[in-house]
């Protein structure tokens, strides 16, 4: 069975549901009791994050399918996860970041904070962004490896992150670049359009938290 033409839902009590149309639903195995925070497609599987570090991934999602835990070497919980199509970054409790070329072995990188993360994004320019607790905001260039603290001039917990495609013509020329936003609490949306250097607080018109962007 093909992962590739499934969606696959987890839960907080461990449990998981797939679908190859959106509209019917079923039970796929549960591959853990405990509590899971996100799930994403790459490397070819399905990987999915959860409370206490737990990684577990799968590459058939049939009715024989079966997870296999993964070894994350941490007990933080993980939150979130993405990837680029050749590696898959996973943030979580206490600055944690993992990342995989494979989805079953995993290393940690050098996190530049002791944060909780929340949320993390990759843009087509090379450059990941992890957001989290007191305004925190992580970039890193060299595929997730290393990462450098930027500026976010807000303490407000910082919950998602998104990059798109941005385009700008001048003179007959176009030139493609990537804008990336990060939204938190207290309604705060940050955008940046120089790969995460520096972040600009943009007007979201509510007060409410904001948990998630795409």
């Amino acid at each position: 069975s093909q992962p590739l033409y499934y969606y696959l839902a987890v839960s907080d009590n461990g449990s998981s549901w797939r679908s190859s149309d959106g509209i019917t639903w079923t039970a796929f195995t549960a591959p853990t009791t405990g509590q899971l925070n996100g799930v994403v497609y790459g490397l070819s599987k399905f990987i999915t994050i959860g409370a206490g570090g737990f990684i577990a991934y799968t590459a058939d999602l049939s009715s024989t399918g079966t997870w296999t835990q993964a070894s994350s070497n941490t007990t933080s919980s993980l939150n979130a996860l993405a990837s680029n199509g050749a590696i898959v970054i996973a943030v979580g409790d206490n600055g944690t970041i993992l990342r995989s070329d494979n989805g079953a072995s995993w290393s940690q990188a050098s996190s530049t904070t002791s944060q909780h993360l929340y949320g993390i994004s990759y843009s087509g320019s090379g450059v990941w962004s992890a957001v989290g607790a007191q305004g925190t905001l992580l970039t890193s260039s060299d595929s997730g490896v290393t990462w450098k603290a930027a500026t976010a001039n807000t303490s407000n917990a910082l919950r998602a992150t998104a990059a798109q495609t941005s385009s700008v013509t001048s003179n007959g020329s176009t030139t493609i670049g990537y804008t990336i936003v990060a939204v938190g609490d207290k309604g705060t949306v940050l955008r940046s359009t120089d790969a995460g250097s520096t972040w600009v607080a943009q007007a979201s018109g509510t007060t409410a938290n904001l948990l998630a962007v795409s």
